[in-house]
């Protein structure tokens, strides 16, 4: 049990590095079980984003899943689709091109499903960090 929460901790701070890594994301997306979820973590991304931790250029786009069964493949399909929609409407395209994604930095997450002790699921939970 103690080795899976550490491995899970780690796993949670690769994430945040990589999230705030140096070059910038074109398109944060972020899938979630619910409308109210994705609307949650809009807002916890756009506080992120605000306080320098995520680059300001960036899109920031939350996404509810279509169907309600994880692992469908919808939610994925979903987040590519708003994306490329936003990219393409952002390069001048009067029509959705994939020709946008040549050039793009896109990184979906997939926030999973929610648990009843955390108001924005794992994505979001608070993790205590040692100062370095």
């Amino acid at each position: 049990h103690c080795l899976l929460r550490i491995f899970y901790n780690n796993f949670c701070l690769l994430i945040c590095s990589f999230i705030s890594m140096s070059w910038t994301w074109t398109v944060i997306a972020v899938t979630a079980p619910t409308r109210d979820s994705a609307i949650a973590f809009q807002a916890e991304l756009l506080i992120r984003q605000k306080k320098g931790i995520i680059n300001r250029e960036t899109s920031i786009i939350t996404v509810d899943d279509p169907r309600p069964r994880i692992g469908s493949g919808s939610a994925t399909f979903n987040a590519l689709f708003i994306v490329s929609e936003l990219l393409s409407s952002k390069a001048g395209f009067k029509i959705t091109s994939t020709d946008v994604f040549q050039t793009a930095r896109v990184l979906i997450l997939h926030a999973g499903r929610l648990y009843p002790f955390t108001s924005c699921g794992r994505a979001f939970s608070t993790l205590p960090l040692k100062n370095r």
